[in-house]
């Protein structure tokens, strides 16, 4: 069985990005190489406050560089689940920032020109019973009309085949503000933007939360 990830295969981990020894004085110390804390320590450099990085491991070990790449619209709880639990205008707020979040690595991608295969081609979500597909009008319906989502397509059962090159499914939606990336160039190409603004990294760091 495979035990390192498979995007590190073709993306080897940078060697001249961590830093030697132990910093004695910094703004902000930010404990974990991946997504979150690579963003916040741009973020933070940005804004002239010193900042370091520490990692138990390498940059990237955990989920930042083993995930599957997608980046989704909407969160992995149904709008109707986020409203009875925090109301709608919480719900609307939650579901905006997951579409914002995907703006914003967009955004950074380009500005920073981080190579990481970033393709916003949209996602699509598929109906493994008839009565998804039934419940996937419904919500398009709603999230048109009160949410105002004009960009999602539903595909009907009879055009699911053009879609995707199979039948097997009872139709589907297309979101189209979805995007994929390669995790582990992202990762690697955020700890580079980093060092770009001054931000010290240390791998293999003894940390005591």
């Amino acid at each position: 069985m495979k035990q390192t990830p498979y995007w590190t295969d073709n993306t080897p981990r940078p060697e001249d990005l961590s830093s030697k020894g132990t910093p004695t004085d910094v703004d902000v110390a930010i404990v974990g190489s991946g997504y979150t804390g690579f963003s916040a320590a741009i973020e933070i450099a940005k804004a002239g406050l010193s900042v370091a990085v520490f990692e138990k491991e390498t940059i990237g070990w955990g989920a930042s560089s083993r995930n599957g790449g997608l980046m989704v619209v909407g969160l992995f709880v149904t709008v109707d689940q986020l409203e009875k639990r925090y109301g709608k205008e919480s719900a609307k707020a939650f579901y905006k920032w997951s579409r914002d979040s995907i703006d914003f690595v967009e955004r950074l991608v380009k500005k920073e020109k981080i190579d990481c295969d970033l393709d916003r081609s949209g996602e699509i979500f598929l109906a493994s019973k008839p009565s998804h597909y039934s419940y996937m009008v419904e919500n398009h319906r709603y999230m048109n009309d009160e949410y105002g989502v004009d960009d999602a397509v539903i595909v009907p059962p009879n055009e699911i085949k053009d879609e995707i090159g199979s039948p097997i499914y009872h139709g589907g939606i297309v979101e189209k503000g979805g995007a994929g990336i390669d995790p582990a160039k992202y990762v690697y190409g955020l700890a580079g933007v980093s060092k770009k603004y001054g931000v010290q990294i240390y791998e293999n760091a003894e940390v005591n939360r």
